[in-house]
């Protein structure tokens, strides 16, 4: 639930809205702030959504400290670039609501017509609102689709990460060819209609989860769009390092539990398309479904061998069953 809201005062629909979710990453905050105060763009907002944070910077500031300093420093920047004061909404969960439902409230906080999701470990590079709001612009598509810098990673992570489809796609031909993985389903380093937000996240009942939820919400997103286009230049710099998905030793089951919350957005996945008209998509679509359903937990049995410490294990494997079913979790098993 929400806590609190604090705004800044604004005269104007600004272009974009930029949305950062924070969550134990505070001595990331300023930096990310930072890279989007400093965009050359005029018209924009930049709205926070503290989801129940209790981390510090290395100042000790508390997340709603930093953003109050960014704010004081944007408004000296941004009048020294010449450019209008940009607008902060803030915003505090009573209790931690994890990711999909936290970006949900960034998107109904959200005042402008485009968003740019930004995750708050991350930066925007110099020029990037700019870049992806003249596409958008030009093609008026609801998603415009831009590439990231990806300091550390294989270059097949980098490849992954980063594949767009370079002709412009219509309608049916946006979910498909995401689901081919023919473009990446990241929200970061795209621009994307707040009003197709709405539309996807009408499909999403309230979902507590962490991993793929990338996945879930463009995957609406996609089936929703009616226009995507993308460009070559990098407008993110995406720290692969941090964040839940790094591969740093698992020794707690809240953080394990978060892991295996994956299953979540198939189940959501699955259902909502069993309340869609026949036809939404074809039967090869829907078995590309599977199959990524399967390279997730796939994933999380390979965390569970590398990164769950020895006295976990057990605790973690039943955890696993419980999420994913122990059939499907023993027939994958015999898969690797």
């Amino acid at each position: 639930m929400t806590l609190s809201i604090l705004c800044s005062s604004c005269k104007k629909q600004p272009l974009i809205s930029v949305c950062i979710p924070v969550f134990r990453t505070e001595k990331y905050l300023a930096r990310c702030l930072e890279s989007v105060i400093s965009q050359d763009f005029p018209d924009f907002e930049i709205v926070i959504v503290n989801d129940a944070s209790d981390g510090k910077d290395e100042k000790t500031l508390s997340c709603k400290k930093i953003v109050r300093m960014a704010e004081k420093s944007a408004a000296h920047s941004r009048k020294e670039m010449q450019h209008p004061p940009v607008t902060f909404t803030y915003i505090e969960n009573r209790t931690n609501m994890q990711t999909i439902e936290t970006r949900r409230t960034l998107v109904e906080a959200a005042c402008a017509p485009y968003i740019a999701m930004l995750d708050s470990d991350d930066e925007l590079l110099p020029g990037a609102l700019s870049a992806l709001y003249e596409a958008a612009k030009e093609s008026e598509a609801d998603i415009v689709h831009a590439q990231m810098e990806i300091p550390l990673g294989t270059e097949e992570m980098r490849c992954g990460i980063n594949a767009r489809s370079e002709k412009p796609l219509r309608q049916k031909e946006i979910i498909g060819s995401f689901l081919r993985q023919e473009h990446s389903g990241y929200l970061c380093a795209k621009l994307i209609r707040r009003d197709l937000y709405l539309k996807a996240f009408s499909h999403i009942p309230f979902t507590k989860c962490v991993m793929a939820d990338d996945f879930l919400i463009y995957f609406f997103a996609a089936l929703e769009a009616q226009s995507y286009v993308s460009i070559p230049k990098a407008v993110y710099r995406y720290d692969i390092s941090t964040g839940i998905s790094s591969p740093a030793k698992i020794s707690s089951l809240e953080r394990w539990e978060q892991i295996c919350s994956a299953a979540n957005v198939f189940t959501v996945i699955f259902d909502e398309l069993s309340h869609l008209p026949a036809g939404t998509l074809t039967e090869e679509e829907t078995d590309r479904i599977r199959i990524r359903c399967r390279w997730y937990l796939q994933n999380n049995l390979s965390q569970l061998a590398q990164s769950v410490i020895p006295e976990l294990q057990a605790a973690a494997r039943f955890m696993l069953c419980d999420y994913w079913g122990e059939d499907f979790v023993e027939e994958t098993e015999t898969r690797i």
